[in-house]
């Protein structure tokens, strides 16, 4: 059956519903958004924002079976539903269902491959199934993605520089950090199998770029203080 496009148009009262539910997501109040995103669809069972954020909900309570069903229905109400691909290839991925999962990201990174949340969920899929050079590319390959997106936030905090603008240079320089810090977790993953495949050496350059990155987090200093201390000898004879 096709849906005209009209329909899916949200009604009012089922977008102010919506609305409510998903500043309870906000907040992390996921028992009651999931019951207002109910609401919603029971006023509008073909609203795939809320079939999407109920799904988001339920994800966050650890409910993945639940949750996958709800972004497969708001996937088959909008086919190209990108967050909804997102959602629905992390929910296999906590299922344990790794190939279905690498299917999904595969899908996502042809329709969308600038996507690094794909690549990065990728290769998590890959590293369970023990593809390790796979999980390898895609890890890296989500690492490119944002030093480019950080790269371009780089260009404008040096042209509002140029311009007398400090101010706005700084938000752009903190947007600069903030995603340059979301590569720590690919970072952690290659260091991972660095080690799994006796390049010690290179999984600690791996972590030191992690820890130039956030060096306020400890748990990075911690990973690379036990790398040191279970592959001493390697990394002398490296």
């Amino acid at each position: 059956m096709k849906i005209r496009a009209n329909s899916m148009i949200p009604k009012p009262e089922a977008r102010e519903c919506f609305e409510k539910g998903r500043k309870l997501c906000e907040i992390k109040q996921y028992s009651d958004a999931i019951s207002l995103f109910n609401d919603t669809l029971t006023n509008q069972s073909n609203y795939f924002n809320a079939w999407n954020y109920k799904g988001f909900a339920l994800y966050k309570l650890k409910k993945y079976y639940e949750a996958l069903k709800c972004f497969e229905k708001a996937i088959e109400i909008k086919p190209n539903y990108l967050n909804a691909w997102i959602n629905k290839g992390k929910a296999l991925y906590r299922l344990g269902k790794f190939e279905q999962s690498i299917e999904c990201f595969n899908y996502l990174t042809t329709l969308k491959p600038e996507s690094d949340i794909a690549w990065k969920y990728k290769g998590l899929a890959f590293k369970n199934v023990g593809s390790l050079k796979n999980a390898l590319e895609c890890f890296e390959q989500s690492i490119k993605i944002k030093e480019n997106y950080a790269q371009l936030w780089k260009k404008k905090a040096d042209k509002f520089l140029n311009e007398g603008q400090a101010e706005l240079a700084k938000e752009c320089l903190q947007i600069v950090k903030k995603t340059l810090g979301c590569n720590c977790n690919p970072l952690i993953q290659i260091s991972e199998i660095l080690c799994e495949t006796g390049k010690i050496q290179n999984a600690i350059d791996c972590i030191e770029i992690a820890i130039r990155l956030k060096p306020e987090n400890d748990k990075l200093i911690s990973k690379k203080e036990a790398i040191l201390k279970k592959y001493s000898n390697e990394v002398e004879n490296e």
